[in-house]
């Protein structure tokens, strides 16, 4: 696997590993504002993004050892209904800049399975974002 592709995959495990983390804690706090439907859906969420962490971090069978992440996690914690503000923005970035980026690189790079997986990632990081929006 190339440098760059591996590169996007390490970052990717981090953010996704960020975001699972994130969710849970804004389910929560949905939980302590009295919106369980909406701590139900955050779950859902944050159960996505552990997923989303544990395909790249399959996928990134090549490496040894430990390793230095990059990404952006907001760190956030305020009333429920700024959090899904925020995250719906994290997701839509996602979906339209940072997986499409990565999956052009990996293709370029010769890396179409990887590709793949990272076109998949940005539709469903567009169906998180069109679930917070209807909130």
């Amino acid at each position: 696997m190339r440098q760059a592709t591996l590169d996007n995959l390490r970052n990717a495990f981090g953010g996704e590993s960020a975001a699972h983390m994130r969710y849970l804690l804004f389910s929560e706090r949905a939980e302590l504002e009295k919106f369980p439907n909406v701590a139900r859906m955050l779950r859902a969420i944050a159960f996505a993004e552990k997923v989303h962490a544990s395909s790249h971090y399959r996928q990134s069978w090549e490496l040894l050892g430990e390793f230095c992440v990059h990404f952006t996690a907001p760190f956030i914690f305020d009333r429920t209904v700024d959090n899904l503000d925020k995250a719906y923005h994290v997701e839509i970035d996602e979906s339209e800049e940072l997986y499409p980026t990565y999956a052009a690189v990996a293709l370029m790079q010769g890396e179409k399975h990887i590709a793949q997986n990272f076109q998949w990632m940005a539709q469903v990081e567009k169906g998180h974002s069109e679930m917070l929006k209807r909130v």
